[in-house]
Protein backbone atom coordinates (compact mmCIF):
# COMPACT_ATOMS: atom_id res chain seq x y z
CA UNK A 1 0.00 0.00 0.00
CA UNK A 2 1.23 3.46 -0.83
CA UNK A 3 1.24 6.29 1.69
CA UNK A 4 -1.32 9.08 1.43
CA UNK A 5 -0.89 12.64 2.66
CA UNK A 6 -3.32 13.35 5.50
CA UNK A 7 -6.31 15.35 4.23
CA UNK A 8 -10.08 15.42 4.88
CA UNK A 9 -11.14 13.52 1.74
CA UNK A 10 -9.59 11.23 -0.87
CA UNK A 11 -10.89 10.53 -4.37
CA UNK A 12 -11.52 6.98 -5.55
CA UNK A 13 -8.37 6.86 -7.70
CA UNK A 14 -6.17 7.82 -4.75
CA UNK A 15 -7.81 5.20 -2.56
CA UNK A 16 -7.48 2.51 -5.25
CA UNK A 17 -3.75 3.23 -5.66
CA UNK A 18 -3.29 3.28 -1.89
CA UNK A 19 -4.94 -0.13 -1.49
CA UNK A 20 -3.49 -1.63 -4.67
CA UNK A 21 -6.85 -2.44 -6.27
CA UNK A 22 -8.80 -1.15 -9.27
CA UNK A 23 -11.52 1.49 -8.86
CA UNK A 24 -14.22 -0.93 -10.02
CA UNK A 25 -13.27 -3.20 -7.10
CA UNK A 26 -13.97 -0.37 -4.65
CA UNK A 27 -17.33 0.34 -6.29
CA UNK A 28 -18.21 -3.37 -6.09
CA UNK A 29 -17.22 -3.56 -2.42
CA UNK A 30 -19.39 -0.52 -1.79
CA UNK A 31 -22.37 -2.41 -3.23
CA UNK A 32 -21.62 -5.54 -1.18
CA UNK A 33 -20.72 -3.95 2.17
CA UNK A 34 -23.31 -1.34 3.19
CA UNK A 35 -21.02 0.27 5.79
CA UNK A 36 -18.57 1.32 3.04
CA UNK A 37 -20.69 4.12 1.62
CA UNK A 38 -18.39 7.10 0.91
CA UNK A 39 -19.53 10.70 0.95
CA UNK A 40 -20.59 12.13 -2.41
CA UNK A 41 -19.43 15.51 -3.70
CA UNK A 42 -22.04 17.75 -5.34
CA UNK A 43 -20.51 16.64 -8.64
CA UNK A 44 -21.28 13.00 -7.73
CA UNK A 45 -17.67 11.93 -7.16
CA UNK A 46 -16.99 9.55 -4.30
CA UNK A 47 -15.06 11.12 -1.44
CA UNK A 48 -13.49 8.81 1.13
CA UNK A 49 -12.53 9.82 4.68
CA UNK A 50 -9.65 8.30 6.66
CA UNK A 51 -12.20 6.10 8.51
CA UNK A 52 -13.40 4.79 5.13
CA UNK A 53 -9.81 3.85 4.24
CA UNK A 54 -9.60 1.84 7.47
CA UNK A 55 -12.79 -0.07 6.64
CA UNK A 56 -11.67 -0.73 3.07
CA UNK A 57 -8.33 -1.97 4.36
CA UNK A 58 -10.16 -4.41 6.64
CA UNK A 59 -12.26 -5.71 3.74
CA UNK A 60 -9.19 -6.13 1.55
CA UNK A 61 -7.36 -8.01 4.31
CA UNK A 62 -10.30 -10.35 4.88
CA UNK A 63 -10.80 -11.09 1.17
CA UNK A 64 -7.25 -11.09 -0.16
CA UNK A 65 -5.04 -12.03 2.79
CA UNK A 66 -7.23 -14.21 4.98
CA UNK A 67 -9.13 -15.83 2.10
CA UNK A 68 -12.66 -15.04 3.27
CA UNK A 69 -15.54 -15.30 0.82
CA UNK A 70 -17.78 -12.23 0.43
CA UNK A 71 -20.47 -13.86 2.58
CA UNK A 72 -17.90 -14.87 5.19
CA UNK A 73 -16.40 -11.38 5.31
CA UNK A 74 -19.87 -9.86 5.71
CA UNK A 75 -20.67 -12.24 8.58
CA UNK A 76 -17.32 -11.53 10.23
CA UNK A 77 -17.77 -7.75 10.03
CA UNK A 78 -21.38 -7.99 11.24
CA UNK A 79 -20.27 -10.08 14.20
CA UNK A 80 -17.56 -7.54 15.07
CA UNK A 81 -20.08 -4.70 14.77
CA UNK A 82 -22.47 -6.61 17.02
CA UNK A 83 -19.76 -7.13 19.62
CA UNK A 84 -18.91 -3.42 19.53
CA UNK A 85 -22.59 -2.50 19.88
CA UNK A 86 -23.07 -4.83 22.85
CA UNK A 87 -20.73 -2.58 24.81
CA UNK A 88 -23.27 0.23 24.28
CA UNK A 89 -26.38 -0.16 26.48
CA UNK A 90 -29.77 -0.05 24.77
CA UNK A 91 -28.63 -1.61 21.49
CA UNK A 92 -30.83 -4.46 20.25
CA UNK A 93 -29.06 -7.59 19.11
CA UNK A 94 -29.71 -8.20 15.43
CA UNK A 95 -27.44 -11.15 14.72
CA UNK A 96 -26.37 -14.31 16.45
CA UNK A 97 -22.94 -15.89 15.83
CA UNK A 98 -22.98 -18.34 12.93
CA UNK A 99 -22.67 -22.01 13.92
CA UNK A 100 -19.28 -23.60 13.33
CA UNK A 101 -20.74 -26.52 11.34
CA UNK A 102 -22.99 -26.47 8.30
CA UNK A 103 -26.74 -26.61 8.83
CA UNK A 104 -28.03 -30.14 9.14
CA UNK A 105 -31.32 -31.51 10.29
CA UNK A 106 -32.00 -30.35 13.84
CA UNK A 107 -29.16 -27.80 13.91
CA UNK A 108 -29.41 -24.05 14.31
CA UNK A 109 -29.51 -22.19 10.97
CA UNK A 110 -28.43 -18.80 12.34
CA UNK A 111 -25.79 -18.40 9.60
CA UNK A 112 -28.45 -18.73 6.91
CA UNK A 113 -30.60 -16.11 8.62
CA UNK A 114 -27.62 -13.75 8.78
CA UNK A 115 -27.10 -14.10 5.03
CA UNK A 116 -30.78 -13.39 4.37
CA UNK A 117 -30.79 -10.35 6.67
CA UNK A 118 -27.63 -9.02 4.99
CA UNK A 119 -29.18 -9.45 1.55
CA UNK A 120 -32.38 -7.72 2.68
CA UNK A 121 -30.37 -4.81 4.05
CA UNK A 122 -28.56 -4.53 0.69
CA UNK A 123 -31.91 -4.47 -1.12
CA UNK A 124 -33.28 -1.79 1.22
CA UNK A 125 -30.13 0.31 0.75
CA UNK A 126 -30.46 0.04 -3.04
CA UNK A 127 -34.15 0.92 -2.98
CA UNK A 128 -33.73 3.95 -0.73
Amino acid sequence: MSELKPKPYYRIGEVARHLGVQTHVLRYWESEFPHLGPTRAPSGHRLYKAADLEKLGQVKELLYTKGFTLAGAKRYLQKREQEENQAQPGQEELFQPAPEQGCQSGQDNTGDRQDIVAELRDILRILS
